[in-house]
């Protein structure tokens, strides 16, 4: 739930960082799977809530799902905080 409320906080959840581009099909079924590329590395992130706690449900689902080190980041205007 995108509104153009620009002061929103976005929570997603770092899957990790990759020196080369992985197929989104490596991610399993994590939802809304993305990269940003960061000088040489492409940071992989899923989800895109709203919702602190949803992103945290997410960030245990993605442990669990092979990604011990995923963590949660805030995104506000566009910009990681």
């Amino acid at each position: 739930s995108l509104q153009n409320n620009t002061d929103e906080i976005i929570y997603k959840i770092q899957l990790g960082a990759f020196s080369k581009e992985k197929p989104s099909s490596s991610f399993g079924d994590l939802p809304n799977v993305h990269f940003e590329k960061v000088n040489n590395l492409f940071k992989y992130y899923s989800g895109n809530f709203t919702d602190e706690k949803a992103a945290k449900e997410l960030m245990e689902r993605a442990k669990n799902s092979g990604y011990p080190g995923a963590f949660m980041v805030r995104f506000k205007n566009g910009q990681r905080l």
